[in-house]
């Protein structure tokens, strides 16, 4: 579903498409093959408020989406998204100079790697009659 407004572009540029059935292209004839345009695919009253908000016209590809809402509501603000994307990695790098994130071991190094077995309770594999008693 990803960038479907440059394909309708393509059509435009290369098939001779009017924008109009280009938008149509990616809008209601969509939602009209799957049966759902009384419910999306244009925008009409009564219908679902799935909306996307771009910054310039659609079809250019320097163009890009500033919101996104569906049935009304907002699911992606680029202003939001940006203040979001800060304090994710103020985060991320908090929790990244955590102890808990160094590996076991010294100096936070690779895990040591026995040298000798240590023989537990449950250890008779070495005994001479195989660990029966």
């Amino acid at each position: 579903m990803r960038r479907l407004n440059l394909d309708a572009a393509k059509a435009m540029k290369y098939g001779g498409v009017p924008e109009e059935d280009a938008f149509k292209m990616i809008t209601i004839n969509p939602a009209k093959q799957l049966g759902i345009d009384k419910r999306t695919g244009s925008i009409e009253v009564g219908k679902d408020g799935d909306i996307a908000i771009w910054n310039a016209h659609p079809f250019s590809v320097y163009s890009r989406v500033e919101a996104t809402l569906i049935e009304g509501v907002t699911y992606f603000d680029r202003t939001t998204d940006a203040a979001k994307r800060l304090e994710m990695a103020k985060e991320r790098e908090t929790l990244e100079k955590l102890e808990v994130n160094k590996a076991p071991g010294t100096g936070g190094g690779p895990p040591r790697i026995p040298t000798e077995r240590r023989r537990g309770d449950r250890d008779h594999a070495d005994d001479e009659d195989g660990g029966n008693q």
